[in-house]
C-alpha cells in the first residue's frame, strides 16, 4: 500500500518506505533501495526524508559518504524546524565534518535543536557551557540542560549530573546527590557511573559503605569500554 501511494507521488509513502528498506522490515536490509525512496521524498520536501537523506550521506550507508550534501540536505530539513537535523548540523561542526570545526556554529545549532526538546542536544548544550565551548563556560547553565536532558531519561546526562554534584561544579559538594544520579545512569547501563558508584560505596560517600556493591561494581571497567555519546 505505500508502494500504491508512492506510485501517486505521495511523499510520506516513499518516506515510510525508504524505512522499511533502511531497518528490513519484511525485506532484506537495502540502503540503496532506502536512499532511492528517501531521495524522492526529500525531493518533494518532506523534512525526515531529507534528514534521513542527510543521514546516510553522513554514514556512506546506500551511497558514497559526502559531508558537503550530508550537511545541506540537514540545513533542508533543518529549515523546516526538524530538531533531529539541528542536533546532526551540531555535530557537524563540533567535530569537524567537511567543515573546520566550529564550537560557535555548532552551539547555535545544539541550541536551536535543545530548545525543541531534542535530548541530545540538551546533553550536547550542558557538555558546552561545562567546557566553555562555543560560549562562555557556565556550570548552573551546563546543570540546568543536563538536567533537562536526564529528565528525558539520557543516561550520559545522568553521569555528567553526578560529576556536578561529586566535584562541586559551582555547587556544594553533594555525595549524596551525586550517589542518586550515579545510581540512575549505572542501573541505565553507563559504565562510568557504574565504576564510579562502586567508588562512593567504597569511600562511604553519599551511602553506607558497602563492599559487596564496590567489588560488584569496579571490575566492569575491565572488559568494556565506554562507547563516545557524541
Amino acid at each position: 500500500w505505500y508502494t500504491k501511494a508512492a506510485d501517486q507521488n505521495d511523499s510520506i509513502a516513499n518516506y515510510y518506505l525508504g524505512n522499511i528498506y533502511y531497518d528490513g522490515k519484511g525485506v532484506e536490509v537495502n540502503y540503496k533501495m532506502a536512499f532511492q525512496y528517501y531521495e524522492t521524498a526529500a525531493n518533494q520536501g518532506d523534512a525526515d526524508a531529507q534528514r534521513q537523506l542527510g543521514f546516510l550521506y553522513y554514514n556512506g550507508h546506500g551511497t558514497d559518504q559526502d559531508y558537503t550534501k550530508a550537511r545541506e540536505w540537514y540545513i533542508k530539513a533543518a529549515n523546516q524546524n526538524d530538531s533531529i537535523a539541528n542536533y546532526y548540523l551540531g555535530n557537524i561542526y563540533y567535530r569537524g565534518r567537511g567543515v573546520e570545526v566550529n564550537y560557535k556554529l555548532a552551539f547555535q545549532y545544539y541550541e536551536i535543536a535543545a530548545n525543541q526538546g531534542d535530548v541530545g542536544a540538551q546533553r550536547q548544550l550542558g557538555f558546552l557551557y561545562g567546557k566553555g565551548h562555543g560560549t562562555d563556560q557556565d556550570w548552573t547553565k551546563a546543570r540546568e540542560w543536563y538536567t533537562k536532558a536526564a529528565e528525558q531519561n539520557d543516561i550520559v546526562a545522568n553521569y555528567f549530573l553526578g560529576n556536578i554534584y561529586y566535584y562541586g561544579r559551582d555547587v556544594e559538594v553533594n555525595y549524596k546527590v551525586a550517589f542518586q544520579y550515579y545510581e540512575t545512569a549505572a542501573n541505565q547501563g553507563d559504565v562510568d557511573a557504574q565504576r564510579q558508584l562502586g567508588f562512593l560505596y567504597e569511600d562511604r560517600h553519599g551511602t553506607d559503605q558497602d563492599w559487596f556493591c564496590s567489588t560488584c561494581l569496579n571490575p566492569i571497567r575491565m572488559d568494556t569500554q565506554y562507547t563516545s555519546w557524541m
